[in-house]
């Protein structure tokens, strides 16, 4: 431990020292109140003071009475024990230090062994309580390494459930020749809307995993529907309306949140805010949010895109058709809320269309270079 000795006297205090420092303690000397303040201030983890309390100037009471000042200065778990030495035997004297918080008397002239078993017993408190200190040290290191280790496998888990369910979507979607970055912008398409709409982070995330996989049901539509260029019989769209039921059963097989708004999202992203959606004929509040937000999105894509049927729109055109109508789209097929927050952010969904856009080309430019290498490489 570290001890201060506090003392007018110099040679009580160099006789009191040497004998802690033969205990193995590390000794303080201080040969008046305000110098022991003084040291208590430099010297924060001092475990013990030993004091006199008739000295000149500051007095063994004035000292006592100023440590709460010090308490700021000191860790929070670090107790100052204190041992008061007096030649007094005044009960109204010990009174007072007891209500001060000494944890011991030592009567002048001190008795070298009384005092030795005082300090040991304090010695004691003071191991066992730095020793519960590192072991709660300890304890919160080792929930700090499991916390990161499992921030670590759920960062693993979140990447790879991302993927697994791109996959999912992909598979649907490359059986449509035309569909290109479209799961990966409906995504992003319907986070911004989220967010717009004030969701939580974690249901923004879910959307944005979910959304992609409203076409899921398309692997069960025959290629000669799904790829059909022009306008399909009633038969072919009866058998292309199939996707929506087909792709809520296989995704609502899983427990999991994703999986089940995506499973609503398949259900119901061709349901109509007026009623005359498929393939349930839904209206209004009775159609999933989530499931309004992607019927939007998915329709500001689609007339983006190039398709079988047609090609590839501008965007003020598209935005145009989504609030005017052309006969095949119409704005009262969309919640209202909806497209006005559609239509105040419209600029935000040209950006995300052409950031998909933007990495595409980059990437098949990078596809070109590639082939040139192998090409410079074969001829070599």
């Amino acid at each position: 431990m570290k001890i201060l000795v506090v003392d007018d006297e110099k040679n009580i205090v160099e006789e009191l020292i040497e004998l802690l420092e033969g205990e193995g303690h590390v000794g303080i000397g201080a040969g008046c109140g305000e110098e022991a303040l003084q040291s208590l201030r430099c010297i924060p983890d001092i475990d013990l003071m030993i004091f006199d309390v008739n000295m000149p100037g500051t007095t063994g009471l004035d000292l006592v009475n100023e440590l709460p000042s010090l308490t700021t200065l000191r860790a929070e778990d670090h107790k100052l024990h204190t041992i008061c030495m007096t030649g007094s035997q005044d009960d109204n004297l010990l009174k007072r230090m007891l209500g001060f918080g000494v944890d011991g008397f030592q009567f002048k002239p001190v008795d070298p062994d009384g005092l030795l078993a005082n300090v040991r017993d304090i010695a004691v408190q003071v191991s066992t309580k730095k020793l519960s200190g590192l072991e709660k040290e300890a304890l919160i290191a080792k929930i700090e390494r499991q916390q990161s280790e499992l921030s670590k496998v759920q960062r693993d888990l979140f990447k790879s459930q991302k993927e697994g369910l791109t996959c999912l979507a992909l598979a649907a979607e490359h059986k449509d020749v035309t569909t290109g970055k479209h799961i990966e912008r409906i995504g992003a398409y319907a986070r911004h809307m989220a967010l717009c709409l004030g969701w939580t982070k974690q249901r923004c995330d879910l959307i944005e995993q979910a959304a992609p996989l409203h076409d899921v049901g398309k692997i069960g539509t025959p290629d000669l529907v799904l790829n059909y260029p022009g306008k399909l019989s009633d038969e072919q769209f009866s058998i292309m309306k199939n996707h929506a039921k087909l792709g809520a059963e296989i995704l609502g097989k899983s427990d999991s949140p994703v999986m089940q708004m995506a499973a609503k999202i398949a259900y119901c992203h061709h349901e109509r805010w007026d009623g005359t959606g498929y393939p349930r004929a839904l209206s209004g509040n009775q159609i999933p949010p989530e499931a309004a937000i992607t019927s939007l999105v998915d329709v500001y894509d689609a007339l983006r895109s190039i398709r079988p049927y047609k090609g590839a729109m501008a965007h003020a055109k598209a935005i145009d058709i989504i609030c005017n109508g052309d006969g095949r789209t119409m704005p009262e097929h969309f919640s209202p809320e909806l497209l006005k927050i559609f239509l105040t952010n419209h600029r935000q969904f040209d950006i995300i269309y052409k950031s998909f856009e933007s990495a595409a080309s980059t990437e098949a430019s990078d596809n070109v270079v590639d082939l040139k290498s192998d090409a410079s490489q074969a001829s070599a």
